[in-house]
């Protein structure tokens, strides 16, 4: 990361130390000159006006002293600034390499979690975090947590988030993504004000892919936690990698689910009835519709699962059965 700032060298140069160094070169000048033809003379008048002009250089330098020492502290500030932002671009590239390092090592949605928990408490310095996870039917689980608590809530978020209604009042919270003293869609009083070693504001995030929501974050901080807008994109950054991997999980458990149900499943038909809500569940479908001929029996078979329009069933009929009767040999 590159910083641009003068460096010492550069800085001996700029405009604030020649004007400084002229003024002391003049001040040099005129007491000599004084010294030797003004003040000899005895001359009031000449004395008075050679005064004024001294104490004019003087504060000329005086001037440009400041002038100098407020860009020495300009400089120091930017230069802690740059190392500032060094250090959260060293701090984040070591969060998304250690993600990814677990990412690639485990295919347990849980320590997937854990490690994310992890990652952000390092990241952002709250006092602790906790995630309430949603299974496949939007159910909440058992909370995973990490540091510092306050058990009220982890265990008033799973209670909380029991009822669909409620989880739709929570995505739709307009307190997501900023920093609260508590919940707004609850009456328990999370933080004790009183302790000032617990934490006294939480952050709150969902961690979802498009529509399908894996559950709900808080991060706990302390009262001198500060979360700028780039911390906050970052957070986020890694809240979608994260459910894409719980995605990838997912979806990986339920094609072995489906595997071993083809080991074991001798019923043709229920098998065919698991297949299409498999792919019904995958592809996130309304409506899906499994149409095929028998080699024996020429009479087309149907299975569906979902709700499709019946206004509609007719043109989707007359289409599968013109691709049924398609000669694949003239393609």
């Amino acid at each position: 990361m590159k910083a641009s700032f003068k460096t010492p060298q550069a800085y001996a140069l700029s405009p604030s130390v020649r004007w400084l160094a002229a003024g002391i070169s003049l001040l040099v000048i005129l007491v000599f000159v004084g010294d030797l033809w003004i003040w000899p003379q005895n001359n009031l008048f000449f004395s008075i006006l050679f005064g004024l002009g001294i104490a004019g250089v003087i504060y000329f330098i005086a001037s440009r002293f400041i002038q100098l020492q407020s860009e020495m502290l300009s400089l120091q500030s930017r230069m802690v600034e740059v190392e500032a932002d060094a250090s959260n671009v060293n701090r984040r590239a070591n969060a998304v390499l250690e993600l990814s390092r677990k990412f690639v090592e485990t295919d347990d949605e849980n320590e997937v979690v854990s490690s994310l928990l992890k990652v952000l408490i390092d990241l952002v310095e709250a006092v602790g975090a906790s995630l309430v996870p949603l299974d496949e039917r939007g159910q909440p689980l058992t909370a995973i947590s990490h540091g510092e608590i306050p058990y009220p809530l982890k265990d008033a978020w799973v209670e909380y988030l029991a009822s669909p209604e409620v989880r739709h009042r929570c995505a739709a919270c307009q307190k997501t993504d900023t920093l609260v003293q508590n919940c707004p869609l609850t009456e328990i009083q999370f933080f004790d004000t009183d302790d000032y070693s617990s934490p006294t504001s939480v952050y709150c995030l969902h961690l979802r892919r498009g529509d399908h929501e894996y559950g709900v974050l808080n991060l706990y901080l302390s009262q001198d936690t500060i979360l700028d807008a780039n911390t906050q994109d970052f957070i986020h950054a890694l809240l979608d990698e994260t459910a894409l991997v719980l995605e990838s999980i997912r979806l990986q458990n339920r094609e072995i689910a489906v595997l071993q149900q083809l080991r074991h499943q001798t019923d043709i038909k229920a098998l065919e009835l698991d297949f299409i809500e498999n792919v019904q569940e995958a592809l996130k479908a309304d409506f899906v519709l499994l149409q095929y001929k028998g080699e024996d029996d020429p009479s087309s078979k149907k299975l569906s699962a979902g709700k499709f329009p019946q206004s509609r069933i007719t043109i989707i009929d007359s289409l599968i059965e013109g691709v049924l009767n398609l000669d694949c040999r003239s393609c």
